[in-house]
């Protein structure tokens, strides 16, 4: 059997799409996100006669939020994975949303897929910061997740917090993060806005900010797993931990991954995809016409990728709080030589 990580790019946002992540998309019509649902699931047959081979440690729903898929939608999709790969009860499902927007009917759905950990964009509880980025308060839609969470028992949590945020102030960021630290957190993720939108104060203050935060971080327990994700002991999910480690190593299982601007290592290969949304949605079935580029993992690029792994999983020692707050873009430049 071979461990696999699953990634399946959900790539809309509720708000702004301002964030310093792969590719992410605002206010979608209905009618396109179930278009690229059922893409998605197009290149996930692909990989059927595979399937019973694989052992899936964990699926990953990243980019963006699982709010914005309406709850039918979202039901419908995760049966259909289910039936194209082996998903065991006991595998973890890391899943994003917005706080408020968790239904009790998403969560049963993620919670019969399996165990169900969840990141919130949380993003500020500053009321000035929200309006900045034109979002509620982190804090007072939290409140009401927060209800939910504990009557359906679920208790592994990470949270987002936005660095860079006009007028963001160290007070400020450790305020939200103070308040955002409830007793199921197992993480933070601090995320970077988009240079040019609204970092107004620019990188070397937005650095600052970073390091405070790390210390306040460290102070409670989370330690770095990666250039911008902090986890109490044990607590990050495959797919972010393993991101750079090479197949067919003891610390690097396969990682199948999905939609747009993303990355898989699998079988001796890794390939990324187009990042043309809508190019994807139309040709996913063909899988030439979606890939970008492949590359054999021969000896060579298999000892540049444990390269890449020692730096991604020491950024903490090895990167300045700049190169970590863009580290995708140094990534992305390393990755060209792989």
């Amino acid at each position: 059997m071979q461990q696999c990580n699953l990634f399946i790019s959900i790539p809309f946002v509720v708000g702004n799409a301002d964030w310093d992540t792969a590719p992410t998309y605002a206010n979608v019509a209905s009618s396109v996100k179930r278009s690229y649902l059922n893409a998605v699931l197009a290149e996930m047959r692909g990989f059927a006669e595979d399937a019973p081979l694989l052992e899936i440690a964990s699926v990953t729903f990243g980019t963006g939020s699982m709010s914005t898929i309406p709850e039918a939608d979202m039901r419908d999709f995760l049966c259909e994975i289910g039936r194209i790969f082996p998903i065991a009860p006991a595998t973890t499902v890391h899943a994003g949303f917005d706080p408020g927007l968790l239904s009790v009917g998403q969560a049963n759905d993620l919670r019969a897929f399996g165990v169900p950990c969840l990141e919130f964009r949380y993003f500020t509880s500053d009321f000035a910061e929200a309006d900045i980025l034109g979002v509620p308060s982190g804090e007072t839609e939290m409140k009401k997740t927060s209800v939910l969470l504990e009557q359906m028992g679920l208790d592994r949590i990470v949270m987002q917090v936005a660095l860079g945020i006009n007028g963001q102030t160290k007070a400020s960021l450790e305020k939200t993060l103070r308040t955002a630290l409830r007793s199921a957190v197992d993480g933070f993720e601090l995320v970077p806005l988009r240079e040019g939108w609204l970092c107004a104060q620019g990188d070397d203050d937005a650095a600052q900010l970073f390091e405070h935060a790390t210390v306040w971080l460290d102070a409670h327990g989370f330690r770095p797993t990666t250039p911008t994700r902090f986890m109490r002991a044990g607590a990050d999910d495959p797919y972010h931990e393993n991101l750079y480690a090479p197949i067919g190593e003891e610390d690097g299982p396969a990682t199948l991954s999905f939609g747009p601007s993303t990355i898989s290592v699998f079988d001796g290969l890794l390939w990324s995809n187009i990042g043309d949304i809508d190019r994807y949605i139309r040709e996913s079935a063909n899988p030439e016409a979606i890939t970008e580029q492949v590359v054999e993992l021969d000896e060579a690029a298999s000892a540049r990728r444990r390269e890449l792994d020692t730096l991604y999983r020491k950024a903490a020692d090895r990167l300045g709080f700049k190169e970590r707050l863009r580290y995708r873009r140094v990534f992305e430049r390393l990755l060209k030589s792989v």
